[in-house]
């Protein structure tokens, strides 16, 4: 072959790799947030936007919390508030506890009743006379009653110049126990005015 021959063209050798494609990168989808020109999309923030979206139903399970009766640990007798089968905590055994008041100027009524449960009465402020069974009990602050099942009790005064406030407790109910006021005389359910004694 002479000095000035053309050259030959190029071949692939054998078995050669082909070279690998450039990889394509993926597209994104744009951010709606991101790419917005509405300045209130500018900042939304995903999280934000569930938890005011949770907000109406949030407020609905409180409303209807607070409007039926809810698990009672704390009673708070100033505001009339009291313990009972609806309300009370899981494996309390107590049938219901409050407090009632019965006036010095003697305008309150009771009755004398008794019940098929065991109760307490704890005297907080005030003196006055209490009808257990036959006999009369003059009580004080501090005082604790014990008024067994079946047993009649009554409040025949108060015998201060402040009011009588007494806390009570009924303690579990017997199987077929009604829980209620029971009355020998059904006269009794009417009440009585408790008379105001106070010493000379």
């Amino acid at each position: 072959m002479g000095a000035h021959s053309a050259p030959r063209p190029y071949r692939d050798p054998p078995h050669a790799v082909p070279p690998h494609p450039r990889p394509v990168p993926a597209r994104r989808t744009p951010d709606r947030a991101r790419h917005s020109r509405h300045p209130r999309d500018q900042h939304r923030n995903p999280d934000r936007d569930a938890s005011a979206a949770a907000i109406p139903a949030l407020r609905r399970t409180v409303v209807s919390t607070l409007r039926r009766p809810t698990s009672m640990s704390l009673i708070r007798t100033a505001d009339r508030h009291k313990l009972t089968a609806d309300n009370r905590p899981a494996g309390c055994r107590a049938h219901s506890a409050g407090r009632f008041r019965l006036r010095a100027d003697g305008t309150s009524r009771f009755d004398r009743h008794h019940h098929d449960f065991d109760e307490f009465w704890f005297v907080a402020t005030g003196s006055g006379t209490i009808l257990l069974g036959d006999t009369e009990l003059d009580v004080q602050p501090g005082d604790i009653i014990y008024t067994p099942a079946g047993t009649d009790h009554d409040v025949r005064a108060v015998t201060g110049p402040d009011d009588l406030h007494v806390f009570w407790l009924s303690w579990t109910l017997p199987d077929r126990a009604s829980g209620q006021h029971l009355h020998r005389d059904p006269a009794d359910a009417a009440g009585h005015l408790v008379a105001s004694r106070r010493p000379a």
